[in-house]
């Protein structure tokens, strides 16, 4: 077979490509007076920014899944350099997941927030 008849013989297949739908949190600041808000937020499905001094705040997350490693509170701790976290006990937050910031992430948190 020649390369003229290889052209004419070309074969256009088409995949069908799912889409994927990623939904991200959406990252809001609160003074810690506003920890109501805070915890309305958070289980409403974002992540909460919990200022409780200029210089010091917590990461406020939904708790997560065991073993989900698609969990984007998670990948929220990692991304600023922690990978543990306490579960709230009692108070309008109870049974969120929350994290201090270390202080080198203070301004990055500070910035995105």
């Amino acid at each position: 077979m020649t390369i003229a008849r290889m052209r004419a013989k070309i074969v256009t297949y088409r995949s069908r490509v799912s889409a994927v739908r990623v939904l991200r949190p959406v990252v809001r600041s609160f003074l810690a007076r506003f920890d109501r808000e805070a915890a309305r937020h958070v289980r409403a499905g974002g992540h909460a920014i919990v200022w409780d001094a200029p210089d010091r705040a917590r990461l406020v997350v939904p708790l997560p899944k065991p073993g989900d490693v698609h969990d984007l509170g998670r990948w929220a701790m990692l991304d600023i350099g922690r990978w543990g976290y306490s579960l709230v006990r009692r108070g309008p937050m109870r049974g969120l997941a929350y994290m201090r910031v270390p202080d080198d992430a203070i301004e990055i948190v500070r910035a995105r927030a």
